[in-house]
């Protein structure tokens, strides 16, 4: 499955006029965490080493960089 993630900020928001679009072919969950740790360095939360998720049952994941 393909993911996009857009975003976007305007002078008014922080200053600067942006728009951030990431698109990566996603297959399984690590690749979904991954996306979601190279958008968010992508639109300016550059000290977002890994993102992950945690089960119902206290289980955590982690994205591989």
């Amino acid at each position: 499955m393909q993911i996009t993630i857009y975003a976007a900020s305007t002078r008014e928001e922080d200053g600067e006029d942006a728009i951030v679009t990431v698109t990566k072919n996603v297959s399984d969950v690590w690749e979904l965490l991954d996306i979601f740790s190279h958008a968010s360095r992508a639109i300016g939360y550059t000290y977002v080493d890994r993102v992950g998720y945690a089960t119902e049952l206290g289980e955590q994941t982690w994205s591989k960089f």
